[in-house]
């Protein structure tokens, strides 16, 4: 399993970080893991899913986040850290589990937005901000 930690002290993780506006702050510091993500999703990194809570053969899976979801998934959890196609199959992908990102920059399932979505996100240690390019 590939964990990151993103903050003081940190090595640079190289293009598993790429400079796409994506992250917003260093504070809380960014941390992720593999998750398994589930079958039939094209996703582009910065996508936020939500963890299938429902009995069956997906539970534990990740997928984009829908607000009419019925099965865990529309509690938004974790940001895609990469891109992932999962039209052939479930794949394992890295997420980050804690950190701060540009609202314009993640990606919402049908009925999301970034308000509709804060106090789920709050509460799994992810933050978004309005950012302002210098």
């Amino acid at each position: 399993m590939r964990d990151i930690y993103e903050g003081p002290g940190a090595e640079d993780l190289g293009p598993s970080t790429p400079h796409d506006d994506l992250i917003a702050g260093e504070f809380p510091a960014l941390s992720g893991a593999d998750v398994s993500i589930a079958q039939g999703q094209v996703l582009e990194r910065g996508a936020v899913l939500g963890r299938i809570t429902a009995e069956g053969a997906t539970k534990g899976q990740f997928k984009l986040t829908a607000a009419a979801a019925a099965d865990g998934s529309e509690a938004a959890r974790v940001v895609l850290a990469e891109g992932v196609d999962t039209s052939a199959g479930v794949k394992t992908a890295l997420v980050y589990l804690t950190g701060v990102f540009n609202r314009n920059k993640v990606i919402f399932g049908a009925g999301h937005t970034a308000d509709s979505t804060f106090w789920d996100l709050a509460d799994a240690g992810i933050q978004l901000r309005d950012t302002v390019r210098a």
